[in-house]
């Protein structure tokens, strides 16, 4: 059969139903996941209740996950997937606001369990969108209700970022939102 599992695989018994839709949501995963690098896929289960998609954040050639490419190519239900599948957003979330994809930024952002995280030198997502100039990010951030008044390694916050590098909109919508105008490094 050209099932992705098989019934004798998983340790509890299982409705037939429940079995069939498990693997149509697995072989879709895996085709979405196919269409956009070429990085090899599988669905193994993990036990009963929980099936696991191997190398679900691996990258091809091209150092591209299925994420960031699902991202950019604005395939939000695959992106929704992946996330729920466990993929690692934050390096593709943050290259998709340092260089200026906000259509992929936007899209990741939508699903995203975290919006708070941090990468080297303390920097969030919205402080990273801040110090770009990225408006369509900031908005999708403060929609997901990222915390506004968080600092970094050398104690600049959104706003302040915002304000250095002259980005007039995005200082005025995080002032909107509630950001602090007292803030000093």
């Amino acid at each position: 059969e050209n099932r992705l599992l098989v019934e004798t695989e998983i340790s509890a018994p299982l409705d037939t139903n429940i079995f069939d839709a498990l693997n149509q949501i697995a072989a879709e995963i895996v085709s979405q996941m196919k269409k956009y690098t070429s990085t090899e896929f599988a669905i193994r289960p993990k036990n009963s209740e929980q099936l696991l998609i191997s190398d679900v954040s691996a990258k091809d050639k091209r150092d591209t996950s299925a994420l960031g490419a699902a991202a950019l190519a604005g395939n939000r239900d695959v992106v929704k997937l992946l996330i729920q599948a466990g993929a690692a957003y934050q390096s593709d979330l943050m290259d998709a606001i340092t260089f200026g994809d906000e259509r992929a930024a936007v899209s990741i952002l939508e699903f995203a369990p975290d919006v708070d995280f941090r990468i080297a030198g303390g920097k969030t997502p919205l402080i990273q969108a801040a110090f770009k100039g990225r408006s369509s990010a900031v908005k999708a951030l403060l929609v997901r209700k990222a915390k506004l008044d968080l600092r970094d390694m050398y104690g600049f916050t959104a706003q302040l970022y915002a304000a250095q590098e002259g980005h007039a909109e995005i200082l005025r919508l995080l002032i909107a939102a509630g950001a602090s105008i007292n803030v000093r490094t």
